[in-house]
C-alpha cells in the first residue's frame, strides 16, 4: 500500500493540490482521500507504534476526531476503516488497466530519456489509439489522464480499420482485456507554464489557461 501511495497516488495528486483553485471539487476530493488515508494508517500503526500514532493524533485537528477521543485507542474502529461506499470493484479494474498503460508509457519515457529526446515527461503529448471498448474506458477518465501519466496532454483516437497500414511510428503498445492500446509520444509545441510547469502555455513566461483562470479567480 505504501509503495502505491508514494509511487502513484501522491505523484499524480501534486499538480492538482498545488495548482488548482482552493475550492475546486477535484482538489477537495483528493484532500478527503488523503484524510481517509491518514485515519486508516493511524488505526493500522497504533497497535505496533502507539507513541507515533499518539503524536500524529495530537497533531490532527480536533474537528477531525471523534468527540472526546484524546487518543486513537479511544476512537471506534469504524473511524479508521475505509467506508464501504468508497469500494468499487469496477473502478478498481478500470484503474488497473490504466496503470498498465502508465507502466508501459513510463518504460518508453526512460528509453526516450536515454536517447536524449526528453528531459521531463511534462514536455510530452501522448496520443492513444484504441478500439471502441478501450477508447470508451479512456474517455471516462479523459479529464485525469494528463495527471495519471504526468504529461502535458493526452489525445484519444479510435483506431480505424486500416490502422496497421496507416499508423505512424508507434512508441508503445499495451494489451488490455478490452483490446490493444497503442501510443505515440510527441514533444509539446507549447511553452512551459511558470506556475504549473506543464507545457501548455501559448508563449514564454505566460501562464497557461488553467493557471490564468485560478490566479484571476475566474
Amino acid at each position: 500500500m505504501s509503495s502505491e501511495l508514494s509511487a502513484i497516488y501522491f505523484d499524480i495528486s501534486k499538480d492538482c493540490l498545488y495548482t488548482d483553485a482552493r475550492d475546486s471539487k477535484r482538489r477537495r476530493a483528493i484532500q478527503t482521500t488523503l484524510l481517509q488515508t491518514l485515519k486508516t494508517y493511524i488505526g493500522l500503526i497504533a497497535p505496533i507504534q502507539p507513541i507515533l500514532a499518539q503524536e500524529v493524533w495530537d497533531a490532527l485537528n480536533d474537528k477531525l476526531k471523534p468527540e472526546g477521543a484524546q487518543s486513537p485507542f479511544m476512537a471506534p474502529w469504524k473511524y479508521f476503516a475505509v467506508p464501504e461506499s468508497n469500494l468499487n470493484t469496477e473502478v478498481e479494474q478500470e484503474m488497473q488497466n490504466i496503470w498498465k498503460i502508465r507502466e508501459s508509457l513510463s518504460r518508453t519515457f526512460e528509453a526516450l530519456k536515454l536517447n536524449g529526446q526528453f528531459k521531463n515527461k511534462l514536455e510530452a503529448i501522448v496520443s492513444l489509439y484504441s478500439e471502441k471498448k478501450s477508447n470508451e474506458l479512456l474517455q471516462r477518465h479523459t479529464d485525469f489522464l494528463e495527471d495519471y501519466f504526468l504529461v502535458s496532454g493526452v489525445q484519444l483516437h479510435e483506431k480505424p480499420s486500416n490502422f496497421a497500414e496507416s499508423a505512424p511510428l508507434l512508441s508503445f503498445s499495451v494489451e488490455l482485456p478490452s483490446g490493444c492500446v497503442e501510443g505515440i509520444v510527441k514533444t509539446s509545441s507549447n511553452c512551459k507554464c511558470p506556475r504549473c510547469w506543464k507545457y501548455t502555455a501559448k508563449s514564454q513566461n505566460e501562464l497557461c489557461a488553467k493557471c490564468t483562470s485560478v490566479v484571476t479567480c475566474k
